[in-house]
């Protein structure tokens, strides 16, 4: 793995969001593409898109070690997500997210718990991601 220097981290994670933007109308194709071959079966990047689209985060972000909430609950969510709509195992998730699979269950049941509690702020995202994946 690449070291990058801290002094010029942020100014590397700009021009990777930069490009995540720029090749954002590239990805959207190619989502609908896959979602027309493969039905039953949500792709962790059709996730990742949907989340960091509804909560306004970067990939970087989500996969980074932010833990301010607004980060924290979309990778909470990408981990749900990915849990109940893939076959995907929870190293995999882990690997995408750069945590282990004790992170993605600790995820999972957070956003469990919330959704069984009627969060509201959960609840609304929750269905609101699961909307866009209607429209895809």
């Amino acid at each position: 793995m690449l070291a990058i220097p801290a002094d010029i981290m942020p100014a590397v994670a700009r021009v990777i969001e930069d490009a995540e933007n720029a090749l954002k109308p590239i990805f959207n194709i190619d989502i609908k593409v896959r979602i027309e071959l493969n039905k039953d079966m949500y792709d962790l990047d059709i996730i990742a898109m949907l989340v960091c689209e509804h909560f306004n985060v970067s990939w970087l972000q989500v996969s980074g070690p932010s833990r301010k909430r607004k980060t924290a609950s979309a990778r909470h969510m990408y981990c749900f997500l990915c849990r109940r709509l893939t076959a995907a195992c929870l190293r995999q998730i882990g690997d995408r997210i750069g945590r282990d699979h004790t992170s993605v269950i600790h995820a999972c049941n957070t956003v469990s718990d919330l959704l069984q509690a009627k969060d509201v702020i959960a609840t609304t995202a929750f269905n609101e991601i699961i909307q866009r994946f209607k429209t895809i």
